[in-house]
């Protein structure tokens, strides 16, 4: 009774390791059948990729480019208003002198 439950649970297990090495297989096929789409697939979505962080790159450079211009025309601009505001105040303290030297020549 025992060898014949063994003999049976064998049977069992060489029904199940056909089926399956029969699925393997097929997967194996399916796998090879694929692997050429598979390849041209990843040279695509890497192309793609490429592209993509080439356009990205150039975006990010174009923006550092034109907030770097922007800054220098506000460094420019700002430049421009304390030169005029030192130039100013220069023609006002130079006009203060006038007067002053003015007042001690003729008094």
């Amino acid at each position: 009774d025992m060898i014949g439950a063994l003999q049976d649970l064998r049977r069992e297990f060489d029904a199940f390791k056909r089926h399956t090495d029969g699925e393997i297989q097929t997967l194996r096929a399916a796998v090879e059948a694929n692997k050429g789409k598979a390849e041209v697939l990843f040279t695509e979505v890497s192309a793609q990729r490429g592209e993509a962080v080439g356009r990205y790159r150039e975006l990010v450079s174009r923006e550092l480019e034109d907030g770097e211009a922007r800054w220098h025309g506000d460094v420019d601009a700002q430049t421009r208003a304390l030169q005029a505001g030192f130039d100013d105040y220069k023609f006002g303290v130079s006009a203060k002198l006038r007067e002053l030297w003015d007042s001690v020549k003729t008094g």
